[in-house]
């Protein structure tokens, strides 16, 4: 999943080329920005 994590600095549209082409789903897009967020909120407070 670390990997993944480089998917948080995709652009909006290389994030929809992605889904388009069958590289990733939607799914997965959510999945990693739901651990990113949960990757960063110790840090950034920023969800409660």
């Amino acid at each position: 999943m670390a990997a993944d994590l480089n998917l948080a600095y995709t652009s909006a549209v290389e994030q929809a080329r992605l889904v388009a082409g069958g590289e990733v789903s939607p799914r997965e897009l959510v999945v990693n920005a739901l651990a990113r967020i949960e990757h960063v909120q110790p840090a950034l407070n920023c969800f409660t």
